[in-house]
């Protein structure tokens, strides 16, 4: 059953994303575009069914999108975020195909943003086999034993899964041929994290045993050594 909903999850999302990008595209076909989208697909598909093989309850804790506990504050910070992460996706084929604010970038820069998407890709999945409580909303679940998770890409920065969505956004970004969207596109997608950052961490502080000690102990939200 889990297999099921994680196929029918991964399906659904495939779809949006192809939505978002070919769309306001306007021209087909997108060699980029395509080329991304299945990549994309290839890698969610096949990462997200290891994890529901060899990880299930990281599957479990994804697949929760609702929780009576969630703060309203999370609510609304998860609302922004998403509503910002759709328009830096759809940012990408209006900038190549009708805004094209900044000049095209090198074959050798897009090779870098593919480079760094992909590596993205794989350390998003690397935090999810890491911390099994990783879940889309924001609340201590008690009925599956939450702990504190401190190891891993956990030891120097609070939240790696953030981290690399940006990276896999901007590299993203680079690779379909927007500059614009990988610079603003991800300066933008930076500030619409930071409250969710802020209400998880209060959240967790105040819920979560030995949170509080944690954020001493690794003081990097995003960059170790710089935020």
């Amino acid at each position: 059953m889990l297999i099921l909903k994680t196929i029918v999850g991964v399906l659904f999302q495939i779809g949006l994303v192809a939505l978002m990008l070919l769309w306001p595209a306007g021209d087909w076909p997108w060699k980029e575009g395509l080329i991304y989208l299945v990549f994309h697909a290839t890698i969610v598909m096949s990462g997200s069914l290891y994890l529901c093989i060899f990880h299930p309850k990281s599957v479990e804790a994804r697949l929760t999108a609702r929780d009576p506990n969630q703060p309203v504050r999370d609510k609304i910070a998860f609302a922004i975020l998403i509503t910002v992460s759709v328009f830096t996706f759809t940012l990408n084929p209006l900038d190549v195909f009708h805004f094209q604010i900044f000049p095209k970038p090198s074959f050798g820069l897009q090779l870098l943003g593919a480079g760094a998407c992909a590596t993205s890709y794989i350390f998003l999945f690397v935090t999810m086999i890491q911390n099994e409580f990783a879940q889309p909303i924001v609340n201590v679940q008690e009925d599956r034993g939450h702990v504190l998770v401190d190891s891993g890409l956990y030891a120097s920065v609070r939240h790696p899964m953030y981290s690399f969505y940006l990276t896999a956004m901007s590299g993203m970004a680079l690779w379909l041929g927007s500059i614009f969207t990988a610079t603003v596109g991800t300066l933008l997608l930076l500030l619409a994290l930071l409250p969710r950052i802020l209400v998880e961490e209060d959240t967790l502080k105040n819920d979560l045993d030995g949170y509080a000690d944690y954020m001493e102990r690794v003081p990097y939200r995003l960059i170790p050594k710089v935020f």
